[in-house]
């Protein structure tokens, strides 16, 4: 269908399309490439649809929720779950989507192609600053006219739409869920800066779908412990390995050296049965290691992986 709209406009504009500089060519070709969502303008975004590993927020919001040992199944404490499930699952991810998954670069790689003519009525001198501004913005909106809006539009505004309603939702719950989700943004600003540098971005990742989650399903119901805060930076970087390695990532053991350093933090707790069964399942995960590989590997032993959390949660509690 797309090749087809493309030989179209080519039948019927050749002779202008001839008489038209190569930037007008890419505000034509940007137009007719529009992507297939033109017209959504907010996406509410579950990750757990397009995801590479099913783990996802919500169990890491539950597991918190267990190593508080705060919650009561009371109408308001099912409520309370159910928000942070929203804002960490919901808002967290659909900001992540928009701002960080989204391909800006290519979205504004032949930005210094667009030519825009400087307004005539214009009083800033030629070259100086107040001019360049002037035509950057005529830039933009011409862009942003031709196809930008329906390319760029629906992720810019479902994440700045997903912020405010993760800052209301948090705002309702506490304090302290505020300030994760702000922390929550300020990692998926960062985030973005790295790809757009084309840096690794998993160990980030890591943050906003496991630790954060994490601290927020403990916070909705208890003060926060210097060791859950532990346990979710452990976690959240046991996930990010698991990503590196699903990415196609050369062979690495972070997946169990972090996980090994749990088991020393249960040992020192002295919790004997949790410390037995995470040694289990990281046995467990041992041996699938030498039979899977690569996202074969990460997508099945996720599921230890959960186990763990969950353990370890009962353990810390």
């Amino acid at each position: 269908m797309l090749l087809d709209s493309r030989h179209a406009l080519s039948a019927q504009g050749a002779g202008a399309r001839m008489a038209k500089t190569h930037g007008n060519d890419f505000l034509l070709s940007l137009r007719t490439a529009m992507n297939m969502e033109s017209g959504q303008l907010l996406r509410f975004e579950i990750p757990v649809r397009s995801r590479t590993l099913w783990l996802s927020p919500v169990w890491a919001v539950l597991c918190g929720l267990v190593a508080s040992s705060a919650f009561v199944w009371t109408g308001r404490d099912v409520l309370i779950a159910a928000l942070a499930v929203v804002i960490a699952d919901g808002a967290w991810a659909t900001q992540w989507w928009g701002l960080v998954e989204t391909d800006w670069r290519q979205l504004f790689a032949n930005w210094n192609t667009i030519l825009v003519e400087r307004s005539t009525s214009s009083l800033a001198l030629r070259g100086s600053p107040a001019d360049r501004s002037q035509r950057t913005l005529a830039r933009l909106r011409a862009w942003w006219q031709a196809g930008g809006r329906e390319q760029g539009g629906t992720p810019l505004f479902s994440a700045f739409a997903a912020l405010a309603l993760g800052v209301l939702l948090s705002a309702v719950i506490g304090g302290q869920a505020l300030a994760l989700t702000l922390a929550a943004f300020a990692v998926t600003q960062i985030a973005l800066i790295l790809r757009l540098h084309g840096r690794a971005i998993n160990w980030l990742y890591g943050f906003v779908a496991i630790g954060f989650p994490w601290l927020l399903g403990h916070v909705v119901f208890g003060e926060i412990t210097w060791l859950s805060a532990l346990v979710a930076l452990i976690f959240s970087l046991a996930y990010a390995a698991m990503l590196d390695l699903a990415q196609g990532a050369s062979a690495t053991r972070w997946w169990l050296l972090t996980q090994l350093a749990l088991v020393m933090v249960l040992i020192v707790l002295q919790q004997p049965i949790a410390v037995v069964a995470l040694i289990s399942l990281l046995v467990a995960q041992t041996l699938l290691a030498t039979a899977l590989h690569s996202l074969d590997f990460a997508r099945s032993a996720q599921w230890w992986l959960m186990l763990a959390m969950l353990v370890v949660a009962l353990g810390i509690r």
